[in-house]
């Protein structure tokens, strides 16, 4: 009793509290309660009252669900006081608006009751079919409420089982996540590894580079070194050998000349032939004097780079009519014959001067190495785009050793003609000089006793030609620079 009371009094202070506020849902839920707690310490009257009272707010409000829960209390208030009327028509009433709404709990409830109150007055058929509803509806709650647990706890499961495998799923990528960063990190780590031995590699290669080629460039510095310090030791003997040679062959001439002097100063004293004898070497020391000193001024001007080439087109066959008329005087002392079987207007392009000089340089040459009543031919032939022209000679030839010394500064040497007829020995290299100035090439055949031919080879027309100019100065150079500037005045004057 004690506890239905206090239960009495703390909703008698909700219901207070629910009429100040105007809730009329809260106060129509207070009214019922109080009807059941009233009915509970057995008080009908005033739990019928609350009932009724909670009815109107209800049905006031439409609140049909708890409407027909206090239709159902009042019924089953009357149940217990015995009045099965009364109970059965608020048990149909609640039963009704139950039905309507589909409040089964309220339903299952009102049946039960409906089958004991038919039980109490003896209609056991219409209790049995009430009791059945009541079982039937009853089961299939039971059974809609445990397939509605099934089913809630089947999503329960599904939701916790999904949250587990969401929160595995998490370590998982984290677990990736983390081995992706550790990935990256190792090879990041790896990069700047590969990078440092790369540069290490690059900077090692680079030293060595270096270092090989100042190796290199210090070898090759050396190497050029010794070979300019063998050219040097190569230009100085040359050179000494050269003016020994000149020196000589100036000695010569001289002494010739003094010598002739001497006796023309006791020229009464002399006969008609001993004086045109004496004219004579005179005569020939001076033009020899004269040839070496212009084949010097020749050569020292091709070594200095001062002599003017002018590569031009011309008929090369002009060229050698004029030489030949020339070397027409010398060669009739001899009763040598010139044959020139060179094509009329065969042109080429060279220095026109130059190639001049070298034709008349082995003309004469041949001339002064051919016998009497000897011969002399002068050929072409065409190769491509160049033109050779042999002079060929059926005189004395040369010996193996003249013939490996004929272009060599240092092996200057000057043979007599057969004649007797006397040389420079400067000729040839002159001649060797102006031929690869002019971008050709001077090629010997001689045999001992047989004679000598020798090849030139010149580019036709409309090729280019090879121009170079010797800047290399040595003492040797110098010093016939400032010789033949005093003989240069002497030498026009003579021409």
């Amino acid at each position: 009793m004690n506890d239905y009371e206090k239960a009495i009094e703390f909703q008698e202070r909700s219901l207070e509290i629910k009429e100040e506020l105007k809730n009329w849902i809260g106060i129509a839920a207070s009214l019922n309660g109080l009807g059941i707690s009233y009915k509970k310490i057995g008080d009908y009257d005033k739990a019928l009252q609350y009932y009724q009272r909670a009815i109107e707010i209800q049905n006031e409000t439409g609140d049909k669900l708890n409407m027909a829960s206090s239709l159902g209390n009042i019924g089953i208030l009357y149940s217990e006081l015995k009045d099965y009327e009364q109970a059965l028509e608020y048990l149909f009433r609640s039963n009704e608006i139950a039905l309507k709404i589909d409040y089964k709990q309220q339903i299952i409830s009102n049946y039960d009751h409906i089958a004991v109150i038919y039980e109490k007055k003896q209609e056991y058929r219409i209790a049995l079919d009430y009791f059945e509803k009541f079982i039937t509806l009853k089961d299939s709650v039971f059974n809609e409420q445990k397939h509605k647990q099934f089913a809630e706890m089947r999503t329960k499961y599904e939701t916790e089982k999904k949250e587990q495998e969401n929160v595995i799923l998490k370590q998982k990528n984290e677990f990736n996540e983390l081995a992706i960063s550790r990935q990256k990190s190792l090879r990041n780590f790896l990069i700047i590894i590969s990078l440092i031995i790369l540069i290490s590699m690059i900077l090692v290669y680079n030293q060595f580079r270096l270092k090989k080629r100042a190796f290199l460039e210090l070898e090759k510095a050396d190497k050029i070194i010794r070979q300019q310090r063998d050219e040097l030791e190569m230009m100085n003997k040359t050179r000494d050998r050269f003016f020994s040679i000149i020196s000589h062959d100036l000695k010569n001439s001289f002494t010739s000349l003094q010598m002739g002097t001497k006796l023309l100063a006791d020229i009464e004293g002399l006969d008609k032939d001993e004086i045109k004898m004496v004219s004579k070497e005179l005569a020939d020391s001076v033009e020899n004097l004269y040839k070496l000193l212009e084949n010097l001024l020749e050569w020292s001007r091709i070594q200095i780079g001062r002599i003017h080439h002018e590569p031009q087109e011309f008929v090369i066959s002009e060229i050698i009519r004029d030489v030949l008329k020339v070397m027409a005087g010398k060669a009739s002392q001899k009763n040598i014959t010139l044959i020139s079987e060179i094509k009329e207007n065969t042109k080429v392009f060279a220095d026109k001067n130059m190639v001049y000089s070298v034709l008349q340089n082995l003309i004469s040459n041949a001339i002064k190495f051919t016998d009497i009543n000897g011969e002399i031919k002068i050929r072409q032939k065409e190769i491509d785009d160049k033109l050779e022209i042999s002079i060929s000679d059926n005189g004395v030839g040369m010996s193996k050793t003249q013939f490996s010394k004929i272009f060599k500064i240092d092996e200057i040497i000057s043979t007599p003609g057969t004649n007797d007829e006397k040389g420079t020995g400067l000729g040839l290299i002159l001649c060797k000089e102006f031929i690869e100035k002019n971008g050709g090439e001077i090629q010997v055949e001689s045999e001992e006793g047989k004679g000598t031919e020798f090849v030139l080879g010149y580019l036709f027309h409309h090729c280019l030609v090879i121009n170079y100019s010797i800047t290399k100065f040595n003492d040797l150079t110098i010093f016939f620079c400032h010789l033949f500037m005093f003989t240069e005045e002497f030498i026009h004057y003579r021409r």
